[in-house]
């Protein structure tokens, strides 16, 4: 698996929102998976601690996720993709930085299912890379001060 033929596939974020001030939320249990369709076999992980904020007011959004946090059904695919690909030790974190463009058709405090319109930069291996992508998110209220947002990319 060469950097050029790795793509994310899904990104899904499953979080835990907390207000900062007003209209900011952050959390720092963010569920985030990708997948490669790799020649031999199918190559999948996952990140349970991806940091991320959202401005409620504005549509801002940066999420922030460890390269050496993802886990996969095999040892050796997460040896080969932090030593190999990733290169983790030169580029420990994975950036994504951008808007969430209809932020005025998502209301954060009612639960629901919402797609959201996702557009920014994504910086990974120090290569940074314009996304535009629609996003599910589905709110279930379980606290009266959390949330839990997952957003999936549609294929």
């Amino acid at each position: 698996m060469k950097m050029k033929s790795f793509s994310f596939i899904a990104i899904i974020i499953l979080l835990q929102l907390h207000s900062l001030s007003g209209q900011k939320y952050y959390s720092k249990a963010g569920h985030v998976q990708f997948v490669s369709d790799a020649p031999l076999e199918k190559i999948t992980a996952t990140n349970n601690s991806a940091l991320i904020v959202i401005d409620a007011a504005t549509g801002r959004m940066d999420l922030s996720v460890l390269m050496k946090g993802f886990k996969f059904e095999k040892a050796l695919m997460q040896e080969h993709f932090n030593e190999n690909y990733m290169e983790s030790h030169l580029y420990p974190k994975g950036i994504f930085s951008g808007t969430i463009t209809n932020m005025k058709e998502i209301n954060l405090g009612k639960d629901g299912t919402y797609t959201a319109r996702v557009q920014g930069d994504l910086s990974l291996h120090g290569v940074k890379k314009a996304m535009l992508s629609r996003l599910p998110i589905l709110i279930l209220k379980y606290q009266k001060w959390s949330r839990i947002i997952y957003l999936k990319r549609y294929k």
